[in-house]
């Protein structure tokens, strides 16, 4: 019994590992029999087996070390603005690191930067897709994931026309974290192209109460100024 089930656990977690293991398996069989002899040449196989796992985890570990290595690139070559370099290694990491949303995400910013840089409109449309799948699916793997919300609401509104599609984006990128400032100016700016200026009004006032940035200050001050202004001529 106990021979049995040692021969399903081999099976089981060797049975993608080639020749060799198929090897080691018939060899198994033959020593179904009983005696000292076929008792020794179980504990060589399990010997050898368990050498055999190591070596699958070894290279397992050398496959995420060279995926790690393409997401370091990636970043380094977005540091240097070569944004098509960037694309391709996040491209190769993500062929290491399929789930990973973060990866996909840095690969449609590298696809629209790269997209933003082009001459030709046909190349910028295809880079643009090319970032707006990747920002999709960086979502369809983390639906809370709020820097594909932002990003992707940004290529909608910008690159795409697709203002209504944007704005779910950024009220769920809002109910997840309460001081994403950039996805708040935004979101007000499509407030006011709405008319829903009371809204606009609070999210700005939302902004100055809560962000230290000058940048994002500055912003939030001169569009509530404009909008005051356009309400005072109404």
């Amino acid at each position: 019994m106990k021979k049995i089930v040692f021969l399903l656990i081999i099976v089981s977690l060797f049975s993608c590992t080639g020749k060799k293991t198929e090897n080691l398996v018939s060899q198994i069989y033959e020593t179904e029999g009983s005696g000292v002899e076929n008792d020794k040449r179980i504990k060589e196989l399990t010997l050898e087996i368990k050498k055999l796992n190591k070596d699958l985890e070894a290279t397992l570990n050398k496959y995420e070390k060279v995926g790690n290595f393409h997401r370091a690139l990636g970043i380094k070559m977005m540091h240097y603005k070569m944004y098509l370099k960037a694309y391709e290694h996040f491209s190769k990491a993500i062929e290491f690191f399929p789930n990973s949303e973060m990866l996909h995400y840095y690969k449609g910013v590298a696809a629209g930067q790269y997209a933003l840089s082009q001459d030709s409109e046909v190349i910028k449309r295809e880079y643009l897709e090319k970032a707006k799948y990747s920002q999709e699916y960086a979502i369809q793997l983390n639906p809370r994931f709020t820097k594909g919300l932002y990003a992707l609401s940004i290529l909608y509104v910008y690159e795409f026309d697709r203002i209504d599609d944007a704005k779910p984006l950024l009220d769920t990128l809002l109910q997840i974290s309460t001081r994403e400032f950039d996805a708040m100016l935004l979101r007000a700016l499509l407030y006011e192209r709405d008319g829903e200026l009371n809204a606009a009004l609070d999210m700005y006032d939302s902004v100055l109460s809560m962000s230290k940035n000058d940048i994002h200050i500055i912003k939030a001050e001169t569009n509530r100024e404009k909008i005051l202004s356009r309400i005072s001529d109404e």
